[in-house]
């Protein structure tokens, strides 16, 4: 895992597009600093909308197969 800060400034906005970061930002926080569900909310929030945008393109590739 490489650290955002560490990352060249093009490419720090695609790693929005990666569940990894929000699970490790929830990860790390949990475990390192012990925060509570307030501080997660975003990465919930941002897993959620990009398993729904994935669920629906697979649903509709899926749909054009059969």
């Amino acid at each position: 895992w490489t650290p955002i800060e560490a990352m060249p400034d093009w490419l720090r906005p695609l790693t929005y597009l990666s569940p990894l970061k929000y699970y490790i930002d929830a990860s790390y926080s949990i475990i390192l600093k012990g925060v509570g569900l307030s501080y997660l909310w975003p990465n919930l929030l941002g897993l959620t909308f990009l398993g729904s945008v994935l669920f629906i393109l697979t649903g509709y590739k899926l749909r054009r197969l059969f």
